[in-house]
């Protein structure tokens, strides 16, 4: 057993580890559920990011969408943050990829469901920071959820926040030149899963909306909710081949 971090939510057993912390399972001890707790320790729980832990606590809380985990509470404890957020069943899409390529259905309904939880948070001036395929859960049911919402946008608060997040693979390039993680560096980051999960196809509805989503420009990026809407109706995306022919292949085929 951990801590109980703000008499309420006793640790349990760590998750994972990353460049913005550490994750675990929690108990809530006045409902008795299970939460999902990401701490913040050291340079990423400076009196700034404190602060801003905060003044965002009421926006962070109220945002609810189906496709994303929602906030639950923040706590500071002492020298320690943390995000409790609900826990989300499922496996995470890159635990999916380990058993093979997604169908382009499959891949526009990914697309589409990280975009509208992209764009409940924009529309209320917040950012995620965070999109990878760790951060993307699907669910038994067939959901899309976007989890560890929150963190990222907290500690950008501080140096060494912003440092672990330009740390991060691909990061856009206003990130890499020291801009503050927006709305526009979601976007960017979600052309990258796009066109990860589309690598070696051919050319495409989607893989053309990665390479918009990937603009150096961040003004010249389409937001969220267009590319919700644009995913939402693919293209014929199940008539898309799942990799490129080979030349020998096409030319038995002539």
């Amino acid at each position: 057993m951990g801590p109980l971090l703000g008499e309420r939510y006793q640790v349990v057993h760590p998750v994972w580890r990353d460049r913005l912390g550490e994750t675990h399972v929690a108990r809530d001890e006045r409902t008795g559920c299970p939460v999902a707790v990401r701490l913040l320790r050291g340079a990423l729980a400076t009196r700034a990011v404190a602060a801003r832990l905060h003044e965002e606590r009421a926006r962070l809380v109220a945002v609810r969408d189906p496709h994303l985990a929602a906030v639950l509470d923040l706590v500071e404890e002492g020298a320690v943050l943390a995000v409790v957020s609900e826990v989300v069943e499922g496996q995470t899409l890159r635990g999916r990829l380990r058993a093979g390529a997604l169908s382009a259905a499959e891949i526009a309904g990914v697309g589409a469901g990280v975009a509208a939880g992209l764009a409940a948070l924009h529309e209320v001036g917040l950012a995620h920071g965070h999109v990878d395929a760790g951060t993307v859960v699907l669910t038994p049911t067939g959901e899309v959820r976007l989890t560890d919402v929150g963190p990222a946008h907290l500690v950008t608060a501080a140096p060494g926040g912003r440092e672990a997040l330009r740390a991060g693979p691909a990061p856009a390039p206003e990130l890499a030149a020291g801009a503050v993680p927006g709305p526009a560096v979601d976007l960017y980051a979600l052309g990258g899963l796009l066109a990860d999960l589309t690598a070696g196809r051919w050319p495409s509805p989607v893989q053309r909306l990665a390479r918009r989503l990937r603009s150096r420009d961040p003004h010249a990026r389409p937001t969220a909710a267009e590319v919700r809407t644009r995913l939402s109706r693919p293209e014929n995306p199940d008539d898309e081949p799942t990799t490129r022919p080979s030349r020998r292949g096409l030319a038995r085929a002539r």
